[in-house]
């Protein structure tokens, strides 16, 4: 389970015990690095994050780990991962 706070800190717990992880608060401009986390979704063992300040997906391990991020060309608010990318709003 992950959370994420209004000072951009993202937070794992082990679900169901709740079990503390890992806490990242990872905000600049450098790899794997966000201005402003505004919406995340867990698929697959995978965090994505969404910063539409930079206009782009993050994509984070269970264990808060960076892996790979990506920048989309448009203004988006909101974003779903499917099967074969994600949609965004």
């Amino acid at each position: 389970m992950n959370v994420l706070d209004r000072a951009n800190a993202i937070w794992a717990f082990r679900y169901p015990s709740g079990d503390f992880v890992k806490r990242i608060q990872k905000v600049g401009h450098g790899n794997g690095e966000y201005i402003s986390v505004r919406s995340m979704v867990l698929n697959d063992s995978l965090l994505y994050l969404l910063d539409p300040d930079t206009r782009t997906v993050l994509t984070y391990d269970i264990e808060l780990n960076y892996k790979s991020s990506f920048h989309y060309g448009f203004p988006a608010l909101d974003f779903i991962k499917i099967e074969d990318g994600f949609l965004f709003l």
